[in-house]
């Protein structure tokens, strides 16, 4: 999969720390398809109506969508 499969889809984000974001991936910033630029993009995720939350690639263990 790639990233942009997961925007606009409901995620459930499980980062390194082992915290888990639940959201709506909204937008993917700073998006290159090149490894040297993969450690600055980042998830822009709605977490609910008034708070979003930009995660970067390098924080995440597991990504997954939720049906």
């Amino acid at each position: 999969m790639s990233l942009k499969d997961f925007l606009n889809k409901h995620v459930l984000i499980t980062l390194k720390d082992g915290k888990k974001v639940e959201g709506i991936v909204t937008d993917i910033l700073n998006y290159e398809d090149d490894e040297e630029t993969l450690f600055y993009t980042q998830l822009q995720v709605r977490v609910d109506a008034f708070d979003y939350r930009n995660i970067y690639l390098g924080e995440i263990d597991k990504i997954g969508e939720i049906v």
